[in-house]
């Protein structure tokens, strides 16, 4: 890398394929199946689970649409009733926070014509005595995929319904050329913020009892003393690339790693966000789909775990080194897992995402 480059920041814009792309995609209507999800927010991790279940839909010969929504979901749903299926597809998208965001998930259930089934998704609890109340419509569904474990278990613990683990349906994501040329001998790194959310006084993806402003501060102490400490030390024999997952990530690295030799490249699409990955010799990984895109390219990761999702999908590498911000403490960066151990890592959670539409073939006939 140039000496002289401090930080460069690419000049592809931040997400504008989001918007092109997601419109090329919801105005495919029609088709006998409605996929209702958070594609349009500019989280690469998000589109790519609607883009593997659409695409596996495609591959089974069933027509499909991407719905997706914020705001006023009153204005933004779609008439229902026109699909046979309504699929609930993947990510962090059944939850009681913030007000009313339950309902975009569960007034849909039962209005189109054959049913509602719910696919990969991941669970965390209900914050309200109003959504444990609304949860129980998920009875009603053909079938419940959830990606670990832990959501089996606590929404199991709302519902009749059997619910089934199969992995996030990211995991069939398929790789393209990367946008941007990256250099040999690159370290991957992908960090988020932690903040308060000042609309809701606090950041309600997390449980009550976690003081998020301790584990901030516990963070960006971890980010300051020992993170950056090793990445200026790598620094001196390889090329470093911060590889971002939402725009926030692109404005976290602008302003708490201006002092490393680092490139910090711009969104790109999940197919190539894979592909960059998939170039790289390793990857330090905090969002939860960085991590998936890593296993998915056989690289060896360290994982910095921020939440119950990062933090399950962690304990799936065995053996793994990895921090966990709910019991922090001062771990030095390992890459600990070998290419062949992720190799069958890998194959099984593969394997196991591919679950979710050997479910879905046998509902939709």
């Amino acid at each position: 890398m140039n000496p002289n480059v401090h930080v460069r920041i690419a000049t592809l814009p931040y997400g504008g394929f989001i918007l092109k792309q997601w419109q090329q995609l919801k105005n495919k209507i029609g088709g006998r199946v409605v996929i209702q999800g958070s594609y349009n927010t500019s989280n690469i991790g998000d589109l790519a689970i609607g883009i593997a279940i659409k695409r596996e839909l495609d591959k089974i010969g069933i027509k499909s649409h991407l719905n997706g929504f914020i705001n006023d979901h009153r204005l933004r749903t779609p008439n229902f009733r026109r699909y046979d299926y309504h699929i609930i597809g993947g990510g962090g998208v059944i939850r009681d926070y913030p007000p009313n965001y339950l309902e975009t998930r569960l007034d849909p259930i039962g209005t189109s014509r054959k049913g509602s089934i719910v696919l990969g998704v991941g669970f965390d609890g209900l914050r309200t005595k109003k959504g444990k109340q609304q949860i129980r419509k998920l009875n009603e569904c053909k079938a419940i995929t959830v990606r670990d474990k832990k959501s089996q278990e606590h929404l199991q613990s709302y519902l009749d319904k059997e619910v089934e683990v199969a992995a996030c349906p990211a995991f069939l994501t398929e790789s393209a050329k990367p946008l941007i040329n990256i250099d040999e001998n690159t370290i991957g790194i992908n960090l988020r913020n932690l903040y308060i959310d000042d609309k809701w006084g606090s950041y309600l993806y997390f449980p009550d009892k976690i003081n998020l402003e301790e584990r901030r501060r516990w963070y960006m102490g971890y980010i300051n003393n020992t993170l950056k400490p090793y990445l200026k030390d790598v620094a001196k024999e390889r090329n470093l690339v911060f590889i971002p997952f939402t725009k926030s990530d692109i404005l976290f690295a602008r302003n708490y790693l201006s002092d490393l030799q680092i490139k910090i490249l711009p969104l790109q699409p999940p197919e190539n966000t894979l592909g960059t990955i998939q170039v790289l010799d390793k990857m330090i990984c905090m969002r939860y789909h960085s991590i998936i895109f890593s296993i998915i390219a056989n690289k060896p990761l360290f994982v910095i775990s921020y939440h119950n999702k990062t933090r399950e999908l962690a304990k799936e590498l065995a053996g793994l080194t990895y921090i966990d911000l709910f019991s922090p403490q001062s771990i030095e960066v390992d890459f600990t897992v070998s290419s062949e151990y992720l190799a069958g890592i890998k194959n099984r959670m593969i394997n196991s995402a591919k679950k979710n539409f050997k479910i879905l073939k046998k509902l939709i006939r």
